[in-house]
């Protein structure tokens, strides 16, 4: 019998971040070189605004 509904409460409850949703960890997310090519672009530029 599995218990786990794959509510995410054990998620949000983990005091030290030792259980997380599978997909969401860095290694694990996807790239976007362009998204990252514009980011680094528009910093160059100064083009933030506060």
């Amino acid at each position: 019998m599995d218990a786990c509904t794959s509510c995410g409460k054990c998620v949000d409850a983990c005091p030290t971040g030792a259980i997380f949703k599978k997909g969401t960890t860095t290694a694990e997310m996807q790239r976007d070189s362009e998204k990252l090519e514009f980011l680094a672009d528009a910093r160059g530029k100064h083009q933030w605004t506060r």
